[in-house]
Order: C-alpha cells, then sequence, then structure tokens
C-alpha cells in the first residue's frame, strides 16, 4: 500500500453483565464516530491514521478511562474492550496495470478463564465519562486499587502510594 488508512475499528464490549435488548449507542468525539451495538463497539475514524497501532493509541485511552470511570462506580472493573478487527483502504492505490508485491501481517492474542458469580441483567450500557480522563496518575492508581482487590498488593502500599509530581506543582500561584 502506498497510502494506508485505517476507517474504523472494532472492540468487543467484555463484561459480566448480561444486556437484555438495550438499544444501541451513538457518540461523535473529535476523533471518532462511535456505536455500541449487541457489544460490539465500532469506532470510525475522523482523523488520519497509517496503522492499526497508530489509530488505536489515540483511541484506547478513552475506551480505559471509559472502564475505569465505570468501575470507580461499581467498585471494581466491570467491562473492557478487547479490540477485534479493523478496516484499511489504499488512498493512493497502484494503476490496475502495474504490478505489486504485498507483504502481510497478522497478530492474534487470546486469553481465557473461568469463573461462577451471579448475573447483573442491564436494559441500557453504562453511560460514557464525562469530564473525566485516564491520565497517568489515575491509571497507576486504579491499577494499584485493582492489584489490591484481586489479592495482589497489600493494602498499606496501596494506601501509601506517593505520586511522582511534587504536591502544588499543579495549583498556579501558590
Amino acid at each position: 500500500m502506498r497510502d494506508p488508512h485505517i476507517e474504523w475499528l472494532e472492540y468487543e464490549m467484555q463484561t459480566d453483565w448480561l444486556f437484555e435488548s438495550p438499544p444501541p449507542l451513538d457518540w461523535v468525539t473529535s476523533l471518532f464516530k462511535a456505536n455500541l451495538s449487541n457489544s460490539l463497539l465500532r469506532l470510525e475514524l475522523l482523523d488520519h491514521f497509517a496503522s492499526v497501532r497508530e489509530a488505536r493509541a489515540a483511541v484506547e485511552p478513552f475506551l480505559l478511562a471509559w472502564e475505569i470511570d465505570v468501575g470507580l462506580i461499581y467498585g471494581r472493573r466491570q467491562m473492557t474492550f478487547v479490540f477485534r478487527n479493523s478496516h484499511m483502504v489504499d488512498r493512493d492505490p497502484l494503476p490496475p496495470e502495474s504490478v505489486a508485491i504485498a507483504g502481510m501481517a497478522a497478530t492474534a492474542t487470546g486469553s481465557a478463564s473461568v469463573s461462577a458469580r451471579g448475573q447483573v441483567i442491564r436494559k441500557t450500557y453504562p453511560d460514557l465519562p464525562v469530564n473525566f480522563r485516564a491520565v497517568p496518575d489515575v491509571i497507576t492508581l486504579w491499577n494499584r486499587f485493582e492489584g489490591f482487590k484481586n489479592g495482589q498488593e497489600p493494602l498499606a502500599s496501596m494506601a501509601y502510594y506517593h505520586s511522582p509530581i511534587p504536591h502544588g506543582a499543579a495549583a498556579v500561584g501558590f
């Protein structure tokens, strides 16, 4: 491809919740148009991205913020978004009479787990985050909290975490 362009990315929303015919959730950001339907999230990109990696790096902070925002409401991570697919086009294809040698690449990831618990049935998808961003300190604190909840980090080390940002650095004029 001479001018690759990622048109859309798809993610599967994985959750312990059972959704009973929720209406599709549509929204627009400065980066993408989104549609969540049947637990499949499609993001139509509004900016140019030449690679899937580049496009994912741009949109996944929003998805992580949504996961953390919902997790803060319920006390633990309730949903995750797992990348499933993308669509790439060539914005400058070779003329039909040209010969091209193309290379292909593929990535596959997977995981599995088994657990048993009660089932929550929801009629709507979780609300989108409002005025919430998963900045690096929020991500660190959330990861430490999850580590504690999963028995991987003691309460004392989680509680005494100290951000590397100096106190008062964000307070202008003090």
